[in-house]
């Protein structure tokens, strides 16, 4: 197998192709600048020569934009096609017939080697295909990393900082399935989604509650209530955050503060401070905000006062049919 490699030299939307002398072998074909490897040499190397040597230019030369194989008669081709620029000259025809600057648009108008035919279909694909291409990639990345796998190798990550928050989780997820919205229908208005499954009041006994475990780091207390559940499973209903701020707040460890804009906010008090629950500044998409953290000194008290907190949620009798 020979090793070739071409140039897709690029001037703003048009790139450069090059016919093939008649006496030449698939002669008065197109074809993108270049030529063979040499021994020692590596493929950016060749290129740059092939294009000092064919078109008198000095290229510089980007990332691949494609590699193909391809069998002619008499002999099998292996071809790397470079993104490239000119950075010093202007192409002359030192062994070509004929040079030429198309668009994708235009491909049609010529005759290329067959082992382009690949290279030409992408082409005329255009950058639209390409930019959704990328796109999907990054959806697919997202999902990895909503469900705790590393977005390049697909090992799972360890369930530490940012991945202990189920918050965070959640908002990938989200994002994703924004992004997968987006691709499929060509809209940013996305398709209805089913409503969310509708669970009922949350209700667990003082001996399943005995088993559940704050989480090792302080969290947000949606975080928290997700970390509940999830350890109890989706039978067990829905426990409210909102239900679990109201009760810290009656007991003084939260309060409720009127920001300037008018917004409204749970701040903690010097108890809740006391007790484990604090303020942290965070960065978010919208800018700067402060998040209620809640350590697991707070998270463990939330859990021995389940019953008072949130009224009605712990049951009296160990028969709940879960």
């Amino acid at each position: 197998m020979t090793e070739v490699v071409a140039a897709l030299i690029w001037d703003g939307d048009r790139f450069l192709i090059c016919q093939r002398p008649a006496h030449k072998a698939r002669g008065l074909l197109w074809e993108f600048v270049g030529g063979k490897v040499e021994p020692g040499e590596t493929k950016e190397d060749a290129l740059i020569r092939e294009c000092r040597e064919e078109l008198d230019i000095t290229l510089s030369v980007g990332e691949v934009f494609m590699e193909v194989t391809h069998e002619y008669p008499d002999l099998t081709v292996h071809l790397t096609l470079f993104h490239a620029r000119i950075a010093e000259g202007v192409p002359k025809k030192l062994e070509h017939v004929d040079l030429q600057w198309i668009t994708p648009e235009e491909i049609g108008q010529y005759d290329f080697c067959p082992a382009d035919e690949e290279i030409l279909e992408r082409l005329q694909k255009g950058e639209n295909d390409m930019e959704r291409e990328k796109q999907e990639q990054i959806c697919q990345q997202l999902r990895m990393l909503a469900e705790g796998r590393h977005p390049f190798t697909g090992e799972e990550l360890p369930l530490t900082g940012a991945f202990a928050d189920a918050a965070v989780l959640r908002t990938l997820t989200q994002a994703s399935h924004c992004l997968r919205d987006l691709l499929e229908q060509g809209t940013p208005a996305p398709l209805p989604r089913e409503k969310r499954e509708r669970r009922g009041k949350f209700r667990i006994t003082p001996h399943q509650l005995s088993g559940i475990l704050p989480l090792p780091e302080a969290a947000g207390i949606t975080a928290f209530v997700s970390a509940i559940e999830e350890q109890m499973g989706r039978n067990c209903g829905r426990l409210s955050p909102t239900a679990v701020t109201k009760g810290l707040e009656e007991r003084g460890f939260l309060l409720t503060q009127t920001k300037d804009d008018g917004r409204k906010r749970k701040v903690p008090t010097k108890e809740g401070e006391a007790l484990g629950i604090y303020m942290e500044e965070r960065h978010g998409y919208r800018g700067d905000y402060e998040a209620v953290l809640y350590t697991p000194k707070a998270q463990l008290y939330i859990l021995k006062h389940l019953a008072d907190l949130v009224p009605g949620t712990v049951m009296e009798e160990d028969d709940i049919p879960f």
